[in-house]
């Protein structure tokens, strides 16, 4: 059975149903068509178990009779949303017209050329059909009409027009015979000689599953074996038309069917203690190219087919079993506060053939369980979830070994409550650090530290009229010189860290602590040199006299604390004084047995001396640090991005670019002549000094660097910071901006020209718009953090007014200034007292605030399809070790890189409502392999492999929407890899 079905237009499908079989004269047989509307309640094109019926859909056919030449009156699909239309003739085109009601629209849905595996496409009627037709079409998945609704669309707003044509083709003349008839023979008829060809094989009995006999399999004796036709599940037929008859196996699982017509066809197995998987196996024959048989193949056939062996798998007393529960907290694990959930489908799916052992649901305490197989036995575990929840970390789909004691349990929530609207993408307001002269209990000491920025901030903070967008946390008397920020979006916490920097004074807790603010109440998170000893972080006193830059300016970027982050409940900020990483918990005091430390070592400067860590931060759920060699013992001014691998506790390089770029102007002097930018060594002089003090990842997974100027923090009047970025390549190493462009974005400075009418910046450009005209070259950033989808948010100076500490919103893809806010306005007259730093590193860090929100993940495999179905077959192994890539929208470079674990899964962290390509080199495969085919089960999209291969590249690709919510999402980027032969 052949089914041809073609879209011509998005409001109007056109279905062709063709079905031929070759004989004399045409089949007259009568035929009815039975259908279904339903609520599409997951929105994925398919009929799904458990979806409603829609009732009272009006459809009429207009153009045609029935086989008495009646008029078929409109009528409406039944409370369950079945239609039939009985009396239909062969090789009639018949149009069917569906019209929306209120408040509904039909979706548009891909269609299928098969039915639901076992079930057959057509039968003939039965008297309870109490149909006047012979055969009744009915379960192919074409004939299932999806709805989904949306209030406010009008009824007959939506017309779907299905358009059917049913040809049988021929069967054998039915006149008598002209001649006279045959006298009775004398001696037993001749029987007719075998024409067709034989179809061989072996039965076994797989132990484990895996489709290969090996170990302790067996082959199978005194099992029925049926042949069956493929497309239609019905009773094959020989060349002679008879009906081919079971089998029964032999004492060494052999099976053989003679005379076999040409053909496609499956196995049907029936045996005591084994499960009968359906029909499998797909058998072609075709005489005309098949070998010829031999004596030893044992059949009178003059051709054979060599079926090779098929599995079968015993019953038994084992099972698996574990929890759905409401995962309140969102933390992807079963916790007290948590409740089951009642009523989620879970599906048992046997290894090698994809067959459905079982279906059973969760109790009212949320449990499931199922029995009936042998232990150690693999099978796939699927979970069905409603369309408005989503998974808060556990897979939908799972590959188990019958019997372990370890259950197998899913946290879910409603899609609504991940905070679709929260998250990073959408902050409220940011917090960032001002810095404060003197000492902390000194005559500033109620001088703002710590504030937090409304999002629709812009003007002046230090003018009235805008003076409400900013909020004070701290002051100076509560944490002293602080740089790190940090946010908890579980409970709203800001967390600060101590700095170093010459004439601002460590607060109450010294050189090595993290603060935290909660709700107005300001305490000491942890002080690492109570916890690991005195001067863990490398200890200064000031001293606030003339002795103070001699003293403490060498120290500035080798004691006390660097950039801090958040990352799931925990701590992540740099010890300036042992180039570490120290990783803290929120949720227990902080220790020595808790506190984890991350030794960063000299990646490639000719001197250790000379490496200096400062950045921190977790993308992808990777940690990244950098550096700089700052030259002080000779080593060529460079920096480094540095990945961490937790198996190995090291870390690789995956950016390294030199200083040596050409840079513009701090200012211009009183005779108009540049005073330079270009990168210095470090020293206690007051020249440029790279100092990399922030990295974060935007939604593009661009890197973006903020450099403070390290003389900023010593003595230098005018600073002269740089924000830079750099894009992945295919390589997995990331590149620097170049004359303003990276990858495919072009940036603000392309053409960009100095104070003094000259080129700057990494290959003459800046991507970046960092200057202020007239002014400044150089402006920000001294921190940075993601603002937005496509907006970054910096802090620096001199946005308004000169001597300013202002903060500023870029276009992430454009490298466009925004808007800016200015916190703070230092006296220059040098006579009146100011507790600001002007433009010499005024403020610190930036982070964002938003609501807490669970993250969209998307979670894809790569495995080895050895049966080359291209459906995720218990038994079948993932691929580790395979890097794959992440591309954003049209981008040209990658987004992100991630590496397959032991099973074969990987995960991405994307964006909401986002177009995204999974992408892995065809190289990075065994060579002779390939790629299994794609959307193999249009109905079990979770299973399926979804890339294709792109010759152009040569490369894999799938492609993918991600959700407008939170969660963990399992379609769109999973690969199946056939072995090579």
């Amino acid at each position: 059975m052949k089914i041809l079905y073609s879209l011509l237009l998005i409001s109007s499908i056109i279905l062709n149903t063709v079905l031929n079989i070759s004989s004399q004269v045409y089949d007259q047989r009568i035929l009815a068509l039975k259908g279904k509307c339903y609520l599409d309640s997951n929105k994925n094109a398919l009929y799904d178990e458990g979806e409603p019926g829609f009732g009272n859909v009006e459809i009429s056919l207009g153009n045609a009779t029935d086989y008495k030449g009646n008029k078929y009156p409109i009528r409406y699909s039944s409370a369950d949303g079945t239609f039939i239309y009985d009396g239909l003739t062969q090789r009639t085109t018949y149009e069917f017209t569906f019209t929306n009601p209120k408040d509904y629209y039909f979706e548009t849905y891909e269609k299928t050329l098969a039915c639901p595996p076992g079930v057959p496409c057509i039968r003939p009627t039965v008297s309870a059909d109490n149909l006047a037709a012979d055969l009744l079409v009915a379960n192919t998945f074409a004939y299932n009409i999806p709805l989904i609704k949306q209030v406010g669309v009008s009824s007959g707003s939506s017309i779907l027009t299905v358009r059917i044509s049913v040809d049988l083709g021929y069967v054998e003349q039915t006149q008598p015979p002209t001649q006279p008839p045959t006298q009775p023979p004398t001696q037993p008829p001749t029987p007719p000689p075998f024409t067709g060809s034989a179809v061989a094989g072996l039965l076994f009995t797989d132990i484990n599953g895996n489709g290969i006999f090996d170990g302790r399999d067996v082959w199978t004796s005194n099992v029925s074996v049926g042949l069956y036709n493929f497309n239609d599940k019905t009773r094959a037929l020989d060349v002679n038309g008879n009906v081919i008859s079971s089998i029964t196996t032999d004492a060494n699982g052999r099976y053989a069917f003679e005379n076999v017509a040409n053909g496609v066809y499956c196995l049907w197995m029936e045996g005591t203690k084994y499960f009968n998987p359906g029909c499998v196996g797909r058998i072609e024959i075709n005489s005309a190219t098949m070998p010829k048989s031999v004596a030893s193949d044992g059949v009178q056939s003059p051709t054979i087919l060599r079926a090779g062996s098929f599995s079968l798998f015993l019953t038994g007393n084992s099972g698996y079993g574990g929890y759905a529960y409401n995962d309140i907290d969102l933390n992807g694990y079963l916790s007290s506060r948590d409740q089951g959930i009642a009523g989620i489908i879970v599906k048992i799916y046997l290894p090698v053939y994809n067959f459905l052992f079982g279906t059973v649901t969760t109790d009212s305490n949320g449990r499931w369980s199922f029995s009936g197989l042998q232990p150690g036995f693999p099978v796939r575990i699927e979970f069905v979830i409603p369309n408005d929840f989503t998974s808060t970390g556990a897979n939908l789909v799972n590959f188990v070994t019958v019997g372990q004691s370890i259950d197998l349990s899913i946290g879910l929530i409603p899609k609504s409550l991940t905070g679709v609207n929260a998250g990073p993408s959408n902050p409220k307001s940011f917090v960032t650090t001002c810095f404060v002269k003197g000492s902390y209990n000194g005559k500033y000491k109620d001088e703002p530290t710590v504030v937090e920025i409304n999002k629709d901030a812009q003007g002046k903070a230090y003018a009235q009229q805008s003076a409400d967008y900013m909020k004070v946390l701290a002051s100076h008397k509560d944490t002293g010189s602080v740089h790190g920020v940090a946010f908890n979006p579980d409970n709203g916490d800001k967390f600060v860290s101590s700095y170093h920097k010459t004439n601002s004074d460590f607060g109450p807790s010294g050189s090595c602590a993290i603060y935290k603010l909660s709700s107005g109440i300001i305490t000491t998170h942890v002080n690492f040199n109570d916890v690991f000893g005195k001067s863990y972080c490398g200890g200064y006193a000031h001293y606030f006299d003339f002795r103070e830059i001699s003293t403490a300016g060498p120290l500035v970027g080798k004691a006390s604390l660097g950039q801090m982050t958040y990352y799931n409940k925990k701590l992540y900020v740099t010890n300036l004084g042992k180039n570490e990483i120290l990783v803290v918990p929120i949720y227990q005091n902080p220790n020595a047995t808790n506190v984890e430390r991350i030794p960063v070592a000299n990646p490639g400067c000719s001197s250790g001396d000379d490496w200096h860590i400062f950045p921190v931060t977790v993308f992808q759920g990777e940690l990244f640090t950098g550096g700089v060699c700052s030259g002080e013992k000779g080593s060529r001014l460079s920096t480094y991005i540095l990945k961490y691998n937790p198996n190995s506790k090291s870390f690789s390089t995956v950016l390294f670019y030199t200083l040596g770029y050409a840079r513009g102007c701090r200012y211009l002097d009183s005779f108009g002549s540049c005073v330079s930018s270009v990168w210095q060594k470090w020293s206690n002089n007051d020249s440029p000094q790279a100092l990399l003090s922030t990295i974060i990842f935007d939604v593009s997974g661009h890197l973006i660097m903020a450099y403070k100027d390290r003389s900023g923090d010593i003595s230098a009047v005018v600073s002269a910071p740089e924000l830079l970025i750099a894009c992945l390549g295919t390589d997995g190493l990331f590149y620097l901006e170049s004359g303003g462009k990276c990858g495919s974005l072009v940036g603000a400075g392309v053409d960009q020209k100095s104070l003094t009418g000259l080129r700057y910046g990494p290959g003459n450009g800046n991507f970046f718009d960092n200057h202020k005209t007239g002014l400044h070259d150089y402006t920000n950033a001294f921190g940075a953090t993601k603002g937005g989808r496509d907006i970054i948010v910096t802090t620096g100076f001199d946005y308004y007014e000169a001597f300013e500490g202002s903060i500023r919103w870029y276009n992430a893809t454009s490298g466009k200034q925004l808007k800016g806010y200015s916190l703070y306005i230092t006296s220059s007259n040098g006579r009146t007292p100011s507790p600001t730093f002007g433009k010499q590193n005024g403020l610190g860090d930036i982070t964002s605030v938003y609501d807490s929100s669970l993250p969209q993940y998307r979670v894809g495999r790569v495995w080895l399809d050895i049966n080359g179905n291209g459906i995720q077959d218990a038994g079948e192994p993932g691929i580790s070790g395979i890097t794959v890539f992440l591309i954003y929208g049209q981008q040209s470079t990658p987004t992100s890189q991630t590496v397959s674990d032991s099973n074969g899964y990987f995960k991405f962290e994307v964006d909401f409502s986002s177009n995204y390509y999974c992408v892995i080199p065809v190289a990075f495969f065994q060579a002779g392999s390939s790629i299994t085919m794609r959307n193999a089960d249009p109905t079990h999209p979770n299973t399926n492999s979804d890339a294709f291969l792109s010759t152009v590249d040569n490369v894999y690709v799938t492609s993918f929407t991600s959700s407008d919510a939170g969660g963990y999402y399992f379609n769109g980027c999973s690969f199946g890899i056939i072995p090579k032969k």
